[in-house]
């Protein structure tokens, strides 16, 4: 781009931090844009009561999105993002295609495992039923989930089908 500086561009191509930084970027837009209230209210001292109470729900200091509170608080063998896992509505564009690459990543499982490795990271909210909605529409399962063709049986000759004694017609 022609309005940085030279020394700002970089030519190197997409390091692990620029991925992460704008995953971190875009995870932010879409919780802002269907969690803007509870976001809010939850940042407040006051009691929470909202839609995503049973989930406890808090805004992660370190990086600013909505995570899933809870008794797994304490697991010293869980990481953070299972421990806590983020925050996702159903219905968005952005969480189908998130759920297709974790679906065609761990090699084309069905919606309960797919579901299981998706909520090593994130909370999906309605997420069976977004999942299996998601997979309907994964072109190589529903090609490996095809029936095969059966071909119906083209109903005898009447000559086949009629009482005759054996070799009537013979010599």
């Amino acid at each position: 781009n022609a309005r940085w500086p030279a020394e700002a561009v970089k030519t190197d191509g997409l390091t692990k931090s620029d991925l992460d930084l704008a995953l971190q970027t875009w995870l932010q837009h879409v919780q802002r844009r269907h969690f803007s209230k509870d976001m809010a209210i939850i940042t407040e001292p006051v009691k929470y009561t909202g839609k995503l109470n049973q989930l406890q729900p808090f805004v992660d200091v370190d990086d600013g999105l909505l995570r899933v509170g809870g008794r797994l608080a304490q697991s010293a063998e869980l990481d953070d993002g299972a421990r806590h896992p983020i925050i996702l509505p159903s219905g968005e564009r952005q969480v189908a295609k998130l759920i297709l690459d974790v679906h065609k990543k761990t090699g084309h499982p069905g919606p309960e495992t797919t579901l299981a490795n998706l909520r090593l990271q994130y909370w999906l909210l309605g997420g069976r039923t977004e999942v299996k909605r998601q997979l309907r529409k994964c072109s190589e399962c529903y090609r490996l989930r095809a029936q095969p063709f059966v071909q119906t049986v083209a109903p005898l000759p009447e000559r086949r089908v009629t009482y005759e004694y054996a070799w009537r017609d013979v010599g």
